[in-house]
C-alpha cells in the first residue's frame, strides 16, 4: 500500500524522496573525503571566519582579513551564517591563523555541503518544472539525472564547488518566467549576479524570452524589485556610501575580479583553449584582440536566441535556449575558468528529458567536462591530455556538440504542443516566444 500527499507525493513508493534520502546520505560521504579543490575550499572558509570576525562593513577591507574575498557581497554573507553554525561546535575558529585555515579539516567537509544540499534542491526544482510537462515517472528520472550525474557530485562535493547553486538560481528564474512571474524572475536574477558575476551568463536569454509578452506594468517594479534587492545586500559592505552610488563599490569589485584573470582560457575546454591556456587574452588576431573576438562570438549567439525568439518556442527549445545562453559565454568569452560550462549542462538536462534525442549530447557533454575538471586538478592527467594533444580534441568535441544544439534550436519547425500522458494534448504551460 503507497502512501500518499496529494500536493507533493513525496512519500510514494515510485517517487523522489528515495532517491532524495539517497542522494542526500551520498554526499554527506563524498563531502568529508579529503581533497577536491584545497585552494578554493581554503577561501570559502577564509572569507567565513573573516565575516564572523569583522562584519559585512569591514569584510572587504579589512587588513587582518585571511583571503581577500573576490565574490560579490550574496555568497559571503552565506559563508558566514555557514560558519557560525560551524562555530556552535568549534568556537576557536573564530581566532584560526592563515596556517590553520589552510590545514585540512572537518571544516573543510562542512564548507563542501552547500553544493550538495544545492544539487538536492536543483533535484525537487526539476521535478516540479517537468512535472506538469511529462508526468511523474519522467520528471522523476531528470532529477536522478541531477541527483547521480558523477559531473556534479564531483564538482558539488568532492571539490567543493557552489556552481550547483549557481543553477539553482538559473532553475528558478526560469521556472518564474516560464511561470509569467517577471518580477520575481527579476529579483531571482538579481541574486544569481549577487552570487557570482556569472549570474549574468543566464540573462540576455531571460530577457529576451519575456520581451513579446504582455508584463505591462510590471516591467518597471521588475527594475526596481532588482534594484532593491542589490541596494539592499551591498548597502552593509559599504555603508559609508551614499544611496545613490550604493552600486559602484560593487561594480568596480566585479571589474576587479574579471580583470584579475586576463588570460584566454584557464583550464577550460573551449574554442581560445585550441591557440593555449593562460595565454594573455590580448593577444591580436586579425585585427582585435582574443577577447574581444570572444565577445563577438557571444554576442552573435545572443543574436541568434533572439531571432529564433521571434516565433514560439516549445518547451524543449526553451531550455535548449537557456543552455546556449549560458553555454556561449563558456566556449566563447575569454578568461572562463573549467567549471562554467557545468550550470548549462544543468540546463540542458530539462532538455534532454523533454527531447531524449540530446541523451547522447549530455552524455558527451558530462563526459567531457569531468575530465576538464581532472585536466585542472591533477597536473599527471593535464600532461597526458596536453602531450597527447587530447585536450584540443576536447575543446572540438565541446564546440562541435554546441554547434549541433544551436543548429538544432534555429531550425524552424511546426511545433506540436506536448503533455504528461500524450502528444496530441497541449501542454500545461504553453509556449514561450514573441505573441501577436
Amino acid at each position: 500500500m503507497s502512501i500518499s500527499i496529494p500536493r507533493f507525493r513525496l512519500l510514494h513508493p515510485r517517487s523522489f524522496w528515495n532517491f532524495w534520502v539517497a542522494a542526500f546520505l551520498l554526499r554527506v560521504l563524498i563531502a568529508f573525503i579529503p581533497g577536491g579543490n584545497p585552494y578554493d575550499q581554503t577561501c570559502f572558509k577564509a572569507w567565513g571566519i573573516d565575516m564572523l570576525r569583522h562584519g559585512p562593513a569591514a569584510f572587504y577591507t579589512a587588513s587582518q582579513g585571511l583571503i581577500p574575498c573576490d565574490y560579490p557581497p550574496l555568497y559571503p554573507l552565506f559563508l558566514g551564517a555557514w560558519a557560525w553554525l560551524y562555530h556552535l561546535v568549534d568556537p576557536g575558529i573564530v581566532s584560526w591563523t592563515r596556517d590553520q585555515v589552510f590545514a585540512m579539516s572537518p571544516m573543510n567537509g562542512w564548507f563542501k555541503l552547500p553544493g550538495g544540499v544545492a544539487d538536492l534542491l536543483n533535484g525537487w526544482l526539476v521535478l516540479r518544472l517537468l512535472r506538469p510537462l511529462v508526468g511523474d515517472e519522467r520528471a522523476t528520472s531528470a532529477a536522478r539525472l541531477i541527483l547521480f550525474n558523477p559531473l556534479f557530485l564531483y564538482d558539488s562535493v568532492y571539490w567543493g564547488q557552489m556552481d550547483a547553486i549557481l543553477l539553482s538560481f538559473f532553475l528558478l528564474v526560469l521556472w518564474a518566467l516560464r511561470s509569467g512571474h517577471l518580477v520575481r524572475g527579476a529579483i531571482l536574477g538579481a541574486a544569481a549576479v549577487l552570487l557570482k558575476p556569472q549570474g549574468l551568463f543566464l540573462l540576455p536569454f531571460a530577457l529576451l524570452t519575456q520581451l513579446g509578452r504582455r508584463h505591462g506594468g510590471r516591467w518597471p517594479l521588475a527594475f526596481l524589485g532588482a534594484t532593491g534587492l542589490a541596494v539592499l545586500l551591498v548597502r552593509p559592505f559599504w555603508p559609508a556610501e551614499p544611496v545613490w552610488t550604493s552600486l559602484a563599490p560593487l561594480l568596480d569589485r566585479m571589474r576587479g575580479t574579471a580583470d584579475g584573470y586576463p588570460v584566454t582560457s584557464l583550464h577550460a575546454f573551449n574554442l581560445h583553449a585550441l591557440t593555449g591556456m593562460s595565454v594573455p587574452d590580448s593577444r591580436i588576431f586579425l585585427g582585435l584582440s582574443q577577447q574581444i573576438w570572444g565577445l563577438v562570438f557571444v554576442a552573435l549567439v545572443q543574436g541568434l536566441l533572439a531571432w529564433r525568439l521571434l516565433r514560439p518556442l516549445q518547451d524543449e527549445r526553451f531550455f535548449l535556449g537557456g543552455f546556449l545562453s549560458v553555454g556561449a559565454w563558456f566556449l566563447f568569452a575569454t578568461r572562463m575558468h573549467e567549471r562554467y560550462f557545468i550550470p548549462a549542462i544543468g540546463l540542458l538536462t530539462l532538455a534532454v528529458v523533454l527531447e531524449p534525442r540530446w541523451r547522447r549530447v549530455y552524455v558527451i557533454l558530462c563526459t567531457v567536462s569531468i575530465l576538464n575538471l581532472l585536466h585542472a586538478q591533477d597536473p599527471a592527467i593535464a600532461r597526458i591530455l596536453d602531450s597527447t594533444h587530447l585536450t584540443e580534441v576536447l575543446c572540438l568535441v565541446n564546440l562541435a556538440c554546441f554547434a549541433h544544439v544551436t543548429r538544432s534550436f534555429l531550425q524552424v519547425r511546426d511545433e506540436v504542443p506536448r503533455s504528461p500522458e500524450t502528444s496530441e494534448t497541449p501542454d500545461m504551460m504553453g509556449t514561450v516566444g514573441r505573441h501577436p
